[in-house]
């Protein structure tokens, strides 16, 4: 792997992420700096393509993609659009399809080159997503989490950032079940232990038994049968949209767990 300092995989991500704007835009875009206007550091539609190119080429990523950002990036220049310009129709399309095949090259030489790039799909917010799992939790709740399942968690929202749902799914529901047992042990005054372990389902059979028309129980177990036991098999996977509709309800059933036990 390269460790030169020229361009790296975050500024080659913002360029391509301005390039993927532009590519829809209906509005004028900064085509390139104007002769009179101040030298700046700017991501104009030029300096985007560049930059992309640049960072493509010193990871030796993709020749034909290279060729196809110098082919556009000529095509632009000799459109002699002013500074700021709206892109013609036909100079978007080929934008929004250079993006996805950089993106897909991309993607593809990441785990060679030694980084990954976020998924190109959010329901969460993804500036969310990279603060880490406490941005969805109020302070009290998030600091009375067990220590595993903050660990489950922080790690389960980068899984989701970058586009792995199976693996962050096992760890969502695993942070649960950490907190399922403590729930358990705070309702009973017992501590859970290697010598009287119970699983999952055995936990809401015996908290039923004391409360059977608890909504939250029934939600646990709906969890447990519908995700946590699923994906102890090997042959299931989870998608994006899945994982992301999963997070939030684990989330909404930790802070109803927390407030019971208030």
């Amino acid at each position: 792997m390269k460790t030169g300092n020229i361009h790296t995989p975050f500024i080659a991500g913002i360029a391509l992420m301005h390039l993927d704007t532009y590519s829809k835009s209906n509005h004028s875009i900064q085509i390139y700096q104007g002769p009179n206007e101040k030298a700046t550091y700017s991501f104009t539609l030029l300096a985007s393509l560049n930059m992309l190119k640049e960072f493509i080429d010193y990871y030796n990523i993709s020749t034909q993609v290279s060729f196809l950002i110098q082919n556009y990036i000529d095509i632009i220049i000799s459109k002699n659009y002013v500074p700021n310009a709206k892109l013609h129709f036909g100079d978007k399309s080929k934008l929004a399809q250079l993006c996805i095949s950089s993106y897909n090259k991309i993607n593809e030489k990441s785990i060679d080159i030694g980084f990954f790039i976020p998924s190109k799909s959010h329901y969460l917010n993804p500036d969310r997503l990279k603060k880490g799992a406490s941005a969805f939790f109020t302070p009290d709740i998030w600091n009375s989490l067990q220590p595993i399942a903050k660990c489950d968690f922080e790690e389960a929202v980068k899984a989701i950032y970058y586009g792995l749902p199976t693996c962050a799914g096992m760890l969502i529901l695993r942070a649960t079940e950490a907190e399922l047992r403590n729930y358990f042990e705070q309702k009973n005054n017992e501590t859970l232990s290697t010598d009287n372990f119970l699983n999952w389902g055995t936990i809401i059979r015996q908290l039923k038994s004391v409360d059977e028309r608890n909504k939250l129980l029934d939600h646990l177990d709906y969890l447990r049968t519908n995700f946590r036991n699923k994906l102890s098999h090997p042959d299931i996977t989870l998608t994006q949209d899945e994982v992301q509709q999963i997070f939030p309800m684990v989330v909404n059933t930790i802070k109803e767990m927390k407030k019971q036990l208030l």
